[in-house]
């Protein structure tokens, strides 16, 4: 038997245990007879979902985590809101007062170069 129809008839058999709640209460699966190894396949398959029974936890443990599932949410909501993103007129202000803070600094800056270079080369016009 190929490895594709092998997963085919598993996942097929696989659906038919999740559909039934016990095997008692329906026939047994077709355990596809051709092929013995399958058949081997679909008996640990059977033992394996009603060995592991869901998990039902206990109601002090839900109402617990319900607590501390709303009480990180209302964190966050506070966080979020605390530390919300600038709006957008904030956003144009404060770019336009970088970008003036900025020019003032490289005219300032331009100026005293200039003035630097003037002083310097005048001094040495006269002592030339």
């Amino acid at each position: 038997m190929r490895h594709e129809e092998v997963r085919e008839a598993l996942a097929a058999h696989a659906d038919q245990l999740n559909t039934v709640n016990s095997l008692s209460a329906h026939s047994p699966p077709d355990r596809g007879g051709q092929d013995p190894e399958l058949g081997a396949l679909f008996q640990l398959a059977e033992r394996v979902k009603f060995a592991l029974a869901p998990a039902r936890p206990s109601e002090d443990f839900t109402l617990k985590l319900l607590t501390d599932l709303t009480e990180v949410a209302r964190q966050r909501m506070r966080r979020d809101i605390l530390i919300g993103p600038p709006k957008p007129r904030a956003e144009l202000i404060i770019g336009a007062a970088v970008a003036l803070v900025g020019g003032i600094a490289y005219l300032i800056h331009s100026y005293t170069r200039a003035a630097r270079q003037v002083g310097k080369s005048g001094q040495r016009a006269h002592t030339a």
